[in-house]
């Protein structure tokens, strides 16, 4: 297989906030009218609608030689080996966080070794298996000083998961090292204020790749103009030459059906010369400028 091939990445973030329960997923704002996604989102959701979380377990599957996913069907959380431990970005719902750690250990990993638990958003879908993860692990969890005051202010509990005490602050512009491997972590805002994204040099076939992780790009009421300064802001920071979503469904290909499938892994097997989704700063700038132009449209 290639490496364009094997290079299959966009992180976008988005999530349900932090409430006592887990509502309907196919509760969702109007926010992705016209946006690249809106198919795949609404057949995916639909598929999982009223059903329990656990029901959206997906086997773990690698995207990149040193990025791994072990999330759920509709929300992802990514694993980033390196020499000296483990990087977990987001960790699911309070009630999925088992299956995390079960995935992690599926791949081959050991658990204890996670050092640091990244959060983009204080959204309970991203959040809330954190504290369980960190009670298993003792790993140090990061986010944004604004989604620490967002968790501490509305509960502290991540939609009944295990409570976090403030703990790393990340900056933007802030670079985290662990053994071979850096993170650039920006604070850019957009649906909520202290979204995060992350930059990793994706590795294939010993090639390296500028990538981007954990954007949140799906508006909701009230945030066109906020995340429309986060597009512009990606933009600024880029060329991109990928990114991973999240969410999968977010992901610019047909509607998928598995979390698989939106990554492309299925399609690329059976056909290795078909390139990955978003694979070049090229394709990469051209999606962000589809969203980019849905959200000026409405901003005026």
């Amino acid at each position: 297989m290639s490496v364009t091939n094997r290079l299959r990445i966009i992180l976008l973030v988005a999530g349900t906030l932090l409430t006592g329960s887990a509502p309907s997923l196919t509760a969702q704002s109007n926010g992705d009218a016209g946006m690249p996604w809106e198919a795949a989102k609404t057949a995916t959701l639909k598929k999982f609608d009223g059903r329990p979380h656990s029901a959206q377990r997906v086997e773990p599957f690698k995207i990149v030689d040193n990025v791994f996913y072990v999330g759920l069907e509709t929300v992802a959380a990514y694993l980033i080996p390196t020499s000296d431990g483990l990087i977990l970005l987001d960790t699911t719902y309070a009630d999925t966080a088992d299956i995390v750690i079960d995935n992690v250990r599926k791949l081959g990993q050991d658990p204890a070794r996670i050092k640091y638990v990244l959060i983009t958003h204080g959204h309970a879908d991203h959040v809330g298996g954190a504290g369980r993860i960190k009670e298993m692990t003792g790993a140090r969890v990061g986010m944004s000083a604004t989604e620490w005051d967002s968790i501490e202010r509305l509960r502290g509990d991540q939609a009944n998961g295990i409570r976090l005490m403030r703990d790393l602050v990340i900056k933007d512009g802030e670079m985290l090292t662990l053994g071979d491997t850096q993170l650039w972590l920006y604070v850019i805002g957009g649906p909520t204020a202290g979204n995060m994204v992350a930059e990793i040099h994706a590795v294939v076939a010993g090639r390296q790749f500028r990538t981007v992780l954990g954007v949140t790009l799906e508006p909701s009421s009230g945030t066109t103009a906020a995340s429309l300064r986060s597009v512009e802001r990606l933009r600024e920071l880029g060329p991109w030459d990928a990114f991973l979503p999240s969410h999968p469904y977010l992901a610019p290909s047909a509607v998928p059906v598995t979390a698989r499938q939106a990554f492309g892994l299925e399609a690329m097997a059976a056909n290795p010369t078909k390139q990955a989704p978003l694979v070049g700063a090229q394709r990469v700038n051209a999606y962000l400028d589809q969203i980019r132009s849905t959200l000026q449209t409405r901003s005026r």
